[in-house]
């Protein structure tokens, strides 16, 4: 999410936390995270591991989004029907 930088004036956004990346930890959000729901690593290793599950409504079909993420539900969940997910803000979708 993005946020402003008091100390420079500036707005910035996740950067996966690269300082803890580059001393061999992960991102603090993944190091956090109470039910181990977040995993960071190679995005073909994580593919590898979960396939690709991504489809999970409201959000669009990986097709339009091309992500580079995956998102592995739990496991007592059904994957919903796509088109039954609810959009909270439709203005914020954009057609093509």
């Amino acid at each position: 999410a993005p946020q402003f930088d008091y100390t420079n004036g500036i707005m910035t956004k996740c950067d996966f936390c690269q300082s803890q990346i580059q001393e061999g930890r992960e991102p603090c959000c993944v190091e956090a995270c109470p039910t181990h729901a977040l995993l960071f690593g190679d995005y073909d290793e994580l593919i590898a591991l979960h396939g690709k599950k991504g489809i999970i409504a409201p959000l669009p079909s990986p097709e339009i989004t091309c992500p580079n993420l995956v998102i592995v539900p739990p496991k007592q969940d059904k994957l919903p029907d796509y088109n039954k997910g609810l959009i909270q803000n439709p203005e914020e979708v954009k057609d093509e």
